[in-house]
């Protein structure tokens, strides 16, 4: 049981480590000063209901079907038979004679294609069917992230609080079994398992902690709006941290 706990220490302080270097590597020498920031401005978020809103993939995709959408037009417009109406008035020959309103249309017709412009409409029109499903994919995609973080955090719940009474009984058997042994009633084995049941019950709530955030961070990645798992996400659109 020890070398297990030892092994299992052994990776959170490598995890905690790993992420350490990765923030230093980002902020550099505002490392210290952007975690003050968050401990005192911000507290990681218990859950996270992820949106689509002002999400970069929605952005782009929506830009994307705006683009089409006009090039369709542009195609569609290329075929019409377009006309320009044209007027002049006639200056007076003599005093007393009237002016002379000449008043005409041009039309301009589209030059033959050999249908070029249909097949462009008809590619167009794929193209905008594939940005639609591109869309309700990605949609797919947030709610199945959403239903397993969903489903996470109901695990986690349910565990926290096992793990926590787990602590709390180990911790007073801790309590008895040091008078017992005082009074010669116990053997030190029994208390050193008890320790080291202690230290591996620990473990386990510092790693229940860790996945919550990485399952979170991964889930909110999806939308790209991993900020929110710090509720920093309106500070950053807007500006302001306050």
């Amino acid at each position: 049981m020890k070398n297990e706990i030892l092994s299992e220490q052994a990776q959170a302080v490598f995890q905690s480590h790993t992420s350490a270097s990765f923030l230093r590597t980002s902020l550099g020498s505002n490392y210290d000063a952007a975690l003050a920031e968050l401990v005192k401005r911000y507290a990681p978020t218990s859950g996270s209901k992820l949106s689509t809103t002002n999400s970069n993939q929605v952005t782009l995709l929506d830009l994307k079907k705006s683009q089409i959408q006009t090039e369709i037009e542009l195609q569609k417009l290329s075929k019409t038979l377009t006309t320009n109406w044209q007027s002049t008035v006639s200056s007076p020959k003599s005093r007393g004679a009237g002016s002379t309103l000449f008043a005409g249309v041009t039309m301009n017709f589209p030059i033959k294609d050999g249908g070029k412009s249909e097949a462009t409409i008809a590619a167009l029109q794929k193209e905008l069917e594939v940005n639609a499903l591109e869309v309700s994919t990605y949609e797919q995609e947030v709610t199945l992230a959403q239903q397993g973080l969903d489903n996470f955090f109901a695990y986690y719940e349910k565990q926290k609080v096992l793990l926590n009474e787990r602590k709390r009984i180990a911790d007073e058997r801790i309590v008895e079994l040091e008078l017992k042994l005082k009074s010669g009633r116990s053997d030190v084995s029994a208390l050193a398992k008890e320790f080291l049941a202690l230290a591996q019950t620990e473990i386990a709530i510092e790693r229940l902690n860790f996945d919550r955030k990485a399952k979170t961070l991964s889930a909110l990645s999806v939308t790209g709006q991993t900020c929110e798992l710090v509720r920093l996400c309106n500070a950053i659109g807007t500006g302001n941290s306050k």
